[in-house]
């Protein structure tokens, strides 16, 4: 397979290219092998971006939590 990221090639089923790339498969017609990134992508792009998505919405929790305490 293909890296979406990247272009290179890799072996085995690859990773979730999401959030970085977002495939809209509302048709139907991108392959699997279309839809995935290599191992050296998803630790050094996917993941981070991931990561930093995941503590944004921790931190808005947080603070509507916090409001509601002070309220």
């Amino acid at each position: 397979m293909k890296c979406i990221i990247c272009s290179a090639g890799f072996e085995g089923q690859g990773h979730s290219p999401e959030p970085i790339v977002v495939i809209d498969d509302s048709g139907g017609k991108v392959p699997d092998e279309h839809r995935r990134c290599c191992d050296e992508c998803n630790w050094r792009v996917v993941l981070p971006e991931r990561m930093k998505d995941r503590r944004a919405e921790e931190t808005q929790v947080w603070r509507s939590r916090m409001r509601s305490l002070l309220e």
